[in-house]
Order: structure tokens, then sequence, then C-alpha cells
């Protein structure tokens, strides 16, 4: 019989990271014959047949309405990120989620290890009433052990989830210098002025690499400051005297745009300042689209460029990442390796694996009676990596 499923969360044209994912399982769920009733958040249209939503959640307003557009399906996802509720922390997520009468499977994709009050508050009343927990790496199950109260037996790890970028990139001609590739929304924290340090650091290598930074403003930061860190980032590579290596591609990326980006570069370079980040959907994207990745070592690289599927590196140091890009440049039976790996390890990140997975808990979860959560065992959770240089 078809599965019906209700899905809160934000979907395009919302430019956000979580909108891009839940529209991508969506796709992936319905090509696995379920229903799924999209419920949006942060949607500035009217509801309607053309856009494919079921209700719309605007706010505190919409609660009971929202919990019982819910209710219609046998099951809910809720997308969580504190940014993407209304409330202090997001907190209107907690009266919704009270008034939902089906199981509940919330899919978190932050979980901070020390988190401010009304974070800690909000995300143990998610803890204690969903009958399920998806984090999407063994990284963000450690940090919920360690720093939360909860069921070990209702958290599930479920990767992000990608496109097959490698099918899409496999045939592209070669490029003349090396091309490296950053992408997603800018903002600061992703460490691009390391970055650009790095090149004028291997201004020695002929050709010398091309850089492009691809993706438009965070919507919350372009608020604020509109595109200043972006100018700032341009000035610092006509500083350093390399603003002829450095290209940005302005504007949001949809699946054929970033195909298109990754199709012509030669490695994906991820130099987060941010040494906490357990969940990265653009580290998942690079390596379904065969690496190589270079990165620096916060714990969703750790985990999952520990088998020779990438270079870590330290977080603010332009020299060691600029030895990383020079590994990429200078060795290319070793980056072929690299190559192999990342598709061979990326294989069970893809949609309609993926799906299969929420499909799977789904099932178990609709089995027995409502709120009753599936006995499994504990979770095996991998013990940290090493965090030598990896190369």
């Amino acid at each position: 019989m078809r599965k019906s499923i209700s899905m809160l969360s934000t979907f395009p044209p919302t430019h956000c990271g979580i909108a891009t994912f839940a529209q991508s399982l969506s796709d992936a769920l319905a090509r696995h014959d379920t229903e799924v009733r999209r419920i949006a958040l942060d949607y500035d249209g009217e509801l309607s047949d053309g856009n494919g939503f079921a209700a719309l959640h605007r706010g505190a307003i919409d609660t009971s309405t929202t919990a019982r557009s819910i209710n219609d399906a046998e099951l809910a996802i809720i997308q969580h990120e504190f940014g993407i509720f209304s409330g202090d922390s997001g907190e209107d997520v907690l009266a919704i989620i009270d008034g939902v009468g089906v199981p509940i499977i919330t899919v978190l994709h932050t979980v901070p290890a020390t988190p401010q009050s009304p974070q800690r508050r909000i995300l143990q009343r998610l803890l204690d009433i969903s009958d399920a927990i998806v984090v999407l790496s063994y990284s963000a199950a450690r940090v919920l052990r360690h720093a939360y109260e909860v069921r070990p037996r209702s958290v599930h790890v479920i990767p992000h989830g990608s496109t097959d970028l490698w099918a899409k990139r496999r045939h592209a001609p070669a490029t003349h210098a090396p091309r490296l590739l950053t992408w997603g929304l800018i903002g600061r924290g992703k460490g691009l002025e390391s970055a650009l340090h790095a090149l004028a650091h291997i201004d020695d290598l002929d050709p010398r690499p091309e850089y492009v930074i691809a993706g438009s403003t965070h919507p919350k930061v372009h608020r604020h400051e509109g595109d200043r860190y972006r100018e700032e980032l341009q000035e610092l590579a006509r500083t350093l005297g390399v603003a002829d290596q450095v290209h940005f591609v302005d504007g949001y990326l949809d699946d054929e745009r970033l195909a298109n980006l990754v199709s012509h570069a030669d490695a994906f370079v991820l130099p987060y300042d941010n040494d906490e980040q357990v969940t990265s959907g653009v580290l998942v994207e690079a390596l379904a689209a065969g690496g190589p990745v270079i990165a620096t070592r916060f714990p969703h690289a750790r985990e999952l460029l520990a088998n020779g599927t990438g270079l870590l590196v330290n977080r603010r140091d332009p020299a060691q990442l600029g030895e990383a890009i020079r590994v990429i440049a200078s060795q290319p039976a070793r980056t072929r390796v690299m190559r192999d790996a990342s598709i061979a390890a990326s294989r069970d990140f893809l949609w309609h694996r993926v799906a299969d997975d929420y499909l799977t808990l789904a099932d178990e979860l609709t089995t027995f009676d409502e709120r009753r959560l599936v006995p499994r065992p504990v979770i095996q959770i991998p013990a940290p990596v090493a965090t030598g240089t990896g190369w």
C-alpha cells in the first residue's frame, strides 16, 4: 500500500541548504511510490495547485492548522534547523510538534555541542517527543550521546544525500590549469580568506591554479550587509596578487548549474573555520562528484576523509592548505587514487539510497502502534579518526 508522509521544512524557491535537501529527499521518496505532503516554512507566495504544497506555515498563527495538516499523513518528517522556525531560537517548532499525533522522524541538521540555553531546551524537547531522530553523520550522533539526554535506540544515522555528480563529470575534458572549486552560500566562517592566502603561497606552480568560488551571499548576511563580504574577498585577492586566478560565480546553484561547475573542476576545497561542524552537504556532494577534497579538520571531514578520499589540513593554515593544493596539482596518480576512493565511498550517499533508508525507518515506525519506538540495537558509533595530516 502506498505510504503517505508529511514533510515540514523550507522548500525552493527559498534559497537555503535545508530547502534543497528537503526538495531532493521529497523527490527521491516520491520515486519510491510514496506520497509526500510538503508543508512549507518561510514561503512568500500563496497556496495553490501550481506550487505543490499541501500547506504553508507562516508563523505562530498557523500552528494548529499546520499540526492538523501534518496529521493527514501516516508519518511526519520534520527538518530541523534553529533558524528556519520563528520565535526565540526557533521555538515555534515545539508548539507545532506538540499537536502532532502521527509518528515523528526529526532530522537534525545542526547539533551544537555547547548550545545556548534556548537551543538546548528546544533540542532536548525534540529528542524527547520524536519517535526517531535522524542525524546526518556519526560525528553528530556522538555529540548527541555526549551532550544531551537521548534514547540511544531512537538515534539513526542516515547520510546527507547527493545527486550522482560523478556521472555528470566523468567525461568532462581536462582543464589546462588545475581548477579548484568551493561552493555554497557565502558568508564569514567559510575560511575563504585562507584559500586565497594559500594561492599566494604556491605562486611558483606552473601553470598557476584557478580557483572558483560559487554561490550567492547567505540571505541573512545579505540582509545586514549586502555583498560586502564578497567585495572584501575580491579586494584581498587583489592585494595578494591572485585576482587573475580567482573567479566568483554569483547566484544560487541549482542541480544543473552545480553539475556544470563540478564537471570543470579538478578538486574541491572546503577551508571552513568552524571546527565543530558535524554535517556538510557540500562535502557529501564533493565526494559524490569524485573528489578529491581538501578540507579543514571539522568533524564531518575527519569522518569522511579518513580513508584516502582527500586531504585534511589545519584551519587557518594557508601554508598547509597550499601544500595540499600542490599535491593535487603535481601528483596525478595519487589524485586518481583519491578520486576512485571518493566515488566508491559516496555510492551510499546517492538520493535513491538515502530514500530507501528513510522508508525502512518509516516502515518500522508505522508497523507498530503509534508513538511506539521500534526496538533496535544501540547504534555503533565509530571512534574519532586520527588527526594527522592525512597526507
